[in-house]
């Protein structure tokens, strides 16, 4: 039969990049709450093999995106661009210690090779997502406390700020809640776009909706997992901040490792 023929070219023109050690589920599964512990678990397994050289690469990290914070203006946004670029280096990094490879310092700029384009667009996306959720909040505080009110919180410090909560009431409760739901739902959509991008050659915008759909469908385990991984941070600051030399790329990694336990099966 003209299928068993093994001189036959290949008929499919769709090239699609290597999933992590498993096949790619496109928008993701539903995984069990409690995966997000294995998630945790799996990232200090892989913080493990190479400790020193994750602890560098974080701290190189850090230090690149406060270097450019002190930048006016243009400082933040070059960061907001270059985030995604180093983040899906580093997912780069976990798969290539997956497979065999000792992670290097080098890893931390890998997908500077060929992959810049498309996650630097991630980035672009994130800035304007963040200032659309930035102008919302805006306009809602501005049209509930009203313009003069905005103003008091802005240049009248702590105090005033406590004082006009205390006046709103359940309206300062809403608009908090308004706040919260509005960087859920930012996170959601940016959480797993780097990694897509990085590792399955998914394009930006399929990568933003792809990550939001993966987030909604496992939204118990995904808050979970933010708890814990807010109480690592907290945890991690207390010692002088030294703890954050661990807890920094044990979360970065765990991000490796949960997009694994979503998109791709074995």
């Amino acid at each position: 039969m003209l299928d068993d023929n093994p001189y036959q070219p290949p008929t499919s023109g769709v090239v699609t990049a290597p999933a992590a050690n498993g096949k790619f589920i496109e928008g993701g599964r539903s995984v069990p709450a409690g995966n997000f512990v294995g998630w945790i678990t799996s990232a200090w397994a892989l913080f493990m093999q190479s400790p020193v050289i994750w602890i560098v690469n974080a701290v190189i990290f850090m230090v690149i995106m406060v270097v450019l914070q002190l930048v006016p203006i243009i400082g933040g946004i070059i960061g907001a661009l270059l985030a995604p670029v180093m983040i899906g280096s580093l997912m780069l990094g976990c798969r290539a210690q997956e497979d065999g490879r000792a992670l290097e310092v080098g890893d931390l700029f890998t997908a500077f090779q060929g992959k810049v384009a498309p996650l630097v667009i991630v980035g672009a996306l994130n800035l304007a997502a963040s200032l659309a959720v930035a102008i919302v909040i805006g306009i809602v505080v501005a049209i509930v406390v009203g313009a003069s009110g905005a103003m008091g919180m802005l240049t009248g410090g702590a105090d005033a700020m406590a004082g006009l909560i205390g006046t709103l009431g359940i309206a300062a409760v809403l608009l908090a809640l308004l706040f919260f739901v509005l960087m859920l739902l930012f996170f959601m959509a940016f959480w797993y776009a780097a990694p897509l991008v990085a590792l399955q050659d998914v394009s930006p915008i399929n990568a933003i909706g792809m990550s939001f759909k993966a987030c909604i469908k496992n939204i118990v385990p995904f808050i979970l997992y933010s708890i814990a991984c807010v109480i690592l941070f907290v945890l991690g600051a207390l010692p002088l901040f030294l703890g954050l030399l661990v807890v920094v790329p044990l979360l970065l990694i765990s991000t490796y490792t949960s997009f694994k336990d979503i998109f791709i099966t074995e």
